[in-house]
């Protein structure tokens, strides 16, 4: 556990490749114990880390709160590792609730929180501000406030006035930042010019995410990031009925063209109230449990591959995501029933990846 002067840290809540979050409690000289709060440690050496921990607590505090954790204090520990202090938020994410629910929302639950992760959005893209790595993990949901919350904003961008995200550079699409399912075209194609369209897109995928009970695309990183470039999204009609009018919605967000998508978050708002109130409150109803596949495949080559069997209660996309980790692919899922698929192209052993 770090020694942070000033703090007893807890807990780790969570490690990334750029630091750890940790729970903790400030103390004073007499040692008494304030609030549970949350650091974020920037892991030392690396200049990439620094920079993304420091526009992180600069968005915090253009931001503010109840939108996102409060900024406490920024700080560095006597061996120059960066810190950053903020509001401990013990609120459940949009990750936790899909991990626990078995498919699409309900209408009941999906206009609320949709309506509440769009107006979160909305007041990060009035500050100016871009998130770029939307996503169920970094959004909080408060249900007893009917509001969202949004975290996470190491690869937050102010975007200058005039410059437009198809405006980019194309660059190395093999070292990129970000989830490649929430990733939009303009980011899978290594643009460095990004805009409000390009959080659209995640919303897009996160909305579909919530009507559907899966993204519209995922599989292989690869596969993941030449669908965002290439194919067109299968309607969400086709895994779980969606009202027309939403489902509009949620296409029109996932255009490749960041041109032909709501200009942000308010705007995306705006219009899923008017198509949820033309649908009368019935955009979505319940669906039988899935069988997913990966949306692309690939060419029918011979391979040695390893192929993981379980069974399992977790959500669909949950175990996508697990299997994902460690390099993996889902490859059929029936009730609790799961096949993950493990290949070489990762240049590591696929059977010692799958056990």
């Amino acid at each position: 556990m770090p020694d942070v002067p000033g703090y007893r840290c807890e807990k780790v809540i969570a490690r990334g490749g750029f630091g750890v979050l940790l729970a903790a409690h400030p103390r004073s000289a007499d040692g008494t114990e304030g609030e549970r709060i949350a650091l974020k440690l920037a892991r030392p050496g690396i200049a990439l880390a620094e920079a993304q921990l420091a526009r992180e607590a600069e968005a915090l505090r253009v931001i503010g709160p109840p939108t996102v954790p409060a900024l406490h204090a920024v700080g560095t520990l006597p061996g120059g590792q960066r810190f950053v202090a903020m509001e401990y938020v013990p609120l459940p994410t949009l990750a936790d609730w899909l991990a626990r629910v078995s498919g699409p929302m309900s209408p009941q639950e999906f206009g609320p929180r949709a309506n509440a992760l769009l107006e979160a959005v909305a007041v990060v893209h009035a500050h100016g501000l871009v998130h770029c790595d939307l996503k169920p993990e970094h959004v909080f949901l408060d249900d007893a406030h009917k509001r969202a919350r949004v975290f996470d904003f190491g690869l937050v961008q102010r975007p200058t006035p005039g410059v437009l995200a198809d405006d980019g550079t194309p660059g190395d699409t093999s070292s990129f930042a970000g989830t490649a399912e929430y990733m939009a075209p303009e980011q899978c194609a290594g643009h460095a010019v990004l805009d409000a369209r390009t959080d659209v897109y995640a919303l897009g995928v996160i909305l579909y995410e919530l009507i559907a009970g899966r993204p519209p695309f995922f599989g292989s990183l690869t596969e993941v990031l030449q669908a965002h470039l290439s194919l067109r999204p299968p309607p969400p009609s086709e895994y779980a009925p969606v009202a027309p009018p939403v489902e509009e919605v949620v296409l029109r967000c996932l255009a490749k063209e960041p041109a032909r998508r709501p200009r942000d978050a308010a705007a995306v708002a705006q219009a899923l109230r008017a198509a949820l109130d033309h649908a009368g409150q019935s955009a979505v109803q319940p669906a039988p449990r899935l069988t997913l596949l990966p949306e692309v495949r690939p060419a029918q080559t011979r391979r040695s591959v390893a192929v993981l069997f379980t069974c399992s209660r977790a959500n669909p996309v949950a175990m996508q995501k697990a299997l994902a980790a460690y390099g993996g692919h889902m490859a059929f899922a029936e009730g609790e029933r799961f096949a993950g698929v493990f290949d070489p192209d990762v240049g590591e052993n696929p059977a010692r990846r799958a056990i």
